[in-house]
């Protein structure tokens, strides 16, 4: 786990946290939705697994007071003690569609958190695609906390055409063969037959792979059911009153399951009791509860 932490440079773990950027929100929760069991390649897309709270009084930019800042999740985690701050790392973020905002969302982020400017860059591999609201939001809850974690890392967003399977993928290869050093992929979708062909994109020496393991509850989901990343899954993470982590338990809405096509992994035979002969998800969890306030 040290070596795990030293190698990710404190950057965001993929999507385990929700966002509560210059839109903070108070109230009910929506979910990504659920996409068919796909035996087949064609016509997979994947889903960004995001839960976020609704303002019913309006958008009010400064209304934080009730949500955990970036100084209260180090605080908790044990990440202030630390002098990694992901200097002369890169983490890319393969995302569908992009965010025509996210330079200024981002911006309003560090201000209101007393954060420094962020080296920021935004790649195209397919083009320049359509926008899509939903992925929009994932896109700056993803850029501002590997930010804020990571404050002197370079973060990459990589906007594939669409969500589909081919257009994501080269967007994964576009971060592996243009300096990234930790991949995170906020999405996935149901597992398929033959997903094992394509893990292939998650292999490269030095670099770290992560990817969500979904926001439905229990379930198995690809690419976090592949045997070369880290799948991340959900917490519920409580302070005490003055700041310091209280209590964690697992999230109800995370994703959690043995996979099943893919084989236990080497590194998983010490848990073959919980297990069986199947790859298990999540390997490592973060706080990701909306109503734990992040």
């Amino acid at each position: 786990m040290k070596k795990l932490v030293k190698k990710l440079e404190i950057c965001f773990i993929a999507a385990s946290i929700t966002l509560f950027a210059g839109t903070a929100a108070t109230a009910t929760t929506a979910s990504a939705k659920t996409i068919a069991a796909a035996d087949r390649v064609k016509g997979w897309v994947a889903h960004h697994p995001l839960h976020y709270k609704h303002n019913s009084n309006g958008i009010h930019p400064n209304a934080v007071s009730t949500v955990y800042s970036p100084a209260q999740i180090k605080k908790a985690y044990g990440i202030d003690q630390l002098s990694k701050t992901g200097a002369g790392q890169t983490i890319a973020l393969i995302e569908a569609y992009g965010s025509p905002t996210i330079t200024s969302d981002l911006n309003t982020f560090d201000q209101q958190f007393g954060l420094p400017s962020a080296n920021i860059e935004v790649a195209y591999p397919g083009g320049k695609p359509k926008k899509d609201e939903g992925w929009a939001l994932e896109i700056a809850l993803d850029v501002e906390w590997a930010h804020a974690l990571a404050p002197s890392a370079k973060i990459m967003v990589v906007a594939a055409k669409s969500a589909s399977i081919t257009n994501l993928l080269a967007a994964e290869d576009y971060a592996t063969s243009h300096g990234a050093t930790v991949v995170s992929n906020s999405w996935g979708g149901s597992e398929f037959s033959t997903e094992s062909s394509y893990n292939s994109h998650f292999n490269h020496t030095g670099i770290t792979y992560l990817a969500s393991s979904g926001d439905n509850g229990s379930g198995s989901s690809w690419p976090a059911s592949s045997p070369n990343v880290v799948a991340v899954g959900g917490t519920t993470l409580n302070l005490t009153s003055a700041g310091q982590y209280g209590s964690e338990s697992a999230w109800s809405g995370s994703g959690g399951a043995t996979s099943t096509y893919e084989s236990r992994p080497s590194y998983q035979s010490g848990w073959t009791s919980i297990v069986g002969a199947k790859r298990g998800i999540p390997d490592v969890s973060f706080d990701a509860d909306p109503n734990t306030g992040v």
